[in-house]
């Protein structure tokens, strides 16, 4: 039900919206002529900027904040605790549903973003651990983003906003800023396991002093702890899902 439902409405469109941006950037790279090395560059570039920091971050939030959002506001959780079903379960199950939902649309976006540049790039060599980096990008990033906004839509209404404010300002601003602050982002250990997956450009440059099961260790954690506070919430978010926040 949950994967079904992530596909009525304005989430799809929106979600469907920013599935298309990646194919169609490069598209329009390889109607101007790029092809070879710089359109393999050029496919990097899309990833590491715009799929990374905008398409696997809204489509996440998209998806995540609605998956007990919607509900608690229609007044409709509580139907949910009606069955025996664990409250973990039920999270569990909301969070599986909902990434394989992102999925859906972050799959078939970078498989045709990535056939795209394979046919043009005219015999030019993917270098090495290049498709590996792009795919942990984006699947750690859903992984950890997408438990994050579950979490953030079990407790405020104004989860949109307080989504947006955690995707550009802390992880997206905090990056910039020099010394141990960006080791709190998710991005500061996604773009570390794509520099050690590859040395090409324009992963193999990100500065990082993480190791590589460290790196991927953490967005997986922060899946799993956020999802575990999201279960401790949930027991109170149910018992009166039209309270008035404050």
């Amino acid at each position: 039900m949950t994967y079904r439902g992530t596909f009525l409405g304005g989430r799809f469109w929106i979600s469907t919206l920013l599935a298309a941006l990646p194919p169609i950037l490069l598209g329009a790279f390889v109607a101007d002529g790029v092809s070879g090395a710089r359109l393999i560059s050029a496919f990097g570039a899309i990833v590491a900027t715009l799929v990374l920091s905008v398409e696997v971050p809204l489509i996440t939030l998209i998806i995540g904040v609605g998956l007990f959002r919607t509900e608690i506001e229609e007044d409709t959780l509580p139907f949910l605790t009606l069955r025996t079903v664990a409250r973990p379960i039920i999270v569990l199950g909301k969070y599986l549903g909902g990434w394989a939902a992102a999925l859906t649309f972050l799959l078939p976006s970078l498989g045709l973003s990535l056939a795209l540049m394979l046919a043009g790039a005219d015999g030019v060599a993917v270098p090495a651990g290049y498709l590996s980096a792009v795919g942990a990008l984006v699947f750690l990033g859903s992984v950890a983003y997408l438990a994050v906004y579950l979490l953030i839509g079990l407790v405020t209404r104004t989860a949109i906003v307080v989504g947006l404010v955690y995707a550009f300002l802390w992880e997206f601003i905090l990056p910039l800023f020099p010394g141990h602050l960006p080791q709190i982002t998710v991005y500061y250990y996604l773009r570390t396991v794509a520099a050690l997956l590859t040395s090409a450009a324009p992963f193999g440059g990100y500065s990082s002093s993480a190791g590589l099961g460290v790196a991927v260790a953490v967005p997986v954690v922060v899946a799993i702890v956020t999802l575990l506070l999201a279960s401790v919430v949930f027991r109170f978010v149910e018992t009166a899902p039209g309270r008035t926040e404050t």
